[in-house]
């Protein structure tokens, strides 16, 4: 069940990135935003990639694909949660 979960929020990332590979900084930065929203939002993320803290404050492209990333899946989480947690519903 993570697994798809996991999944299902990669796969809005990449939509939402605009269909951009995960090897620019965008895409790979919105791709680990997009994650650590969702867990904040109560998703369970097994496979996390935490922020580049470095890149973050260096590289304003990764920073706004971050940024973008978290708070669109933060939002959708909030608003449809698809995640179960302790064997009962959200």
């Amino acid at each position: 069940m993570t697994r798809v979960i996991l999944g299902a929020a990669l796969l809005w990332a990449g939509a939402a990135a605009a269909c951009r590979p995960f090897d620019d900084p965008y895409g790979e930065a919105y791709g680990r935003g997009c994650l650590s929203g969702f867990r904040d939002a109560g998703g369970e993320v097994n496979d996390f990639a935490p922020k580049d803290e470095v890149r973050y404050a260096a590289d304003p492209t990764y920073r706004q694909g971050w940024d973008e990333g978290y708070s669109s899946c933060y939002e959708r989480q909030i608003r449809t949660p698809m995640m179960y947690s302790n064997g009962g519903g959200r």
